[in-house]
């Protein structure tokens, strides 16, 4: 599975085709046995504070969230919904690309988990994020 093409690609048209993550802009950059990497390039409708130039918490959010439905729905082969998320916020993410890696912690029934980790243009953490799914088959 390790940077299968074909898996790349379907992710990407999926993004493509859900209105809020073709507006993010995301784009794969792997995907492994353990989860995804995607990039974020920076935009300036991002800015939280046009003084300061730091990127609104929501875009942080959506992209933990991202990385984290991707992850396990890579693993499992379908998108799920959260039950659970919560944020963690280190440092400002300032102006320039923004990567995210999602990796699975749990996979099990009733409940997998799974933690997203956000890292500015230098590499350096400023968000990371947890969320609990409910991956009982439909």
């Amino acid at each position: 599975m390790a940077n299968d093409p074909t898996i790349i690609e379907r992710v990407s048209a999926d993004w493509a085709s859900n209105p809020f993550t073709a507006w993010l802009g995301l784009k794969v950059l792997a995907i492994d046995a353990d989860g995804i990497t995607v990039t974020l390039p920076w935009r300036e409708e991002f800015n939280s504070d046009s003084n300061q130039h730091v990127a609104h918490r929501g875009i942080l959010d959506a992209l933990i969230e991202a990385a984290s439905n991707f992850a396990i729905a890579c693993k499992i082969g379908r998108l799920l919904t959260s039950i659970d998320m919560q944020f963690d916020y280190y440092q400002t993410a300032t102006p320039g690309d923004l990567r995210t890696t999602g990796r699975m912690g749990n996979l099990a029934e009733p409940f997998s988990s799974v933690e997203a980790c956000v890292f500015d243009k230098n590499g350096t953490l400023v968000a990371k994020g947890r969320a609990v799914y409910w991956t009982v088959p439909l």
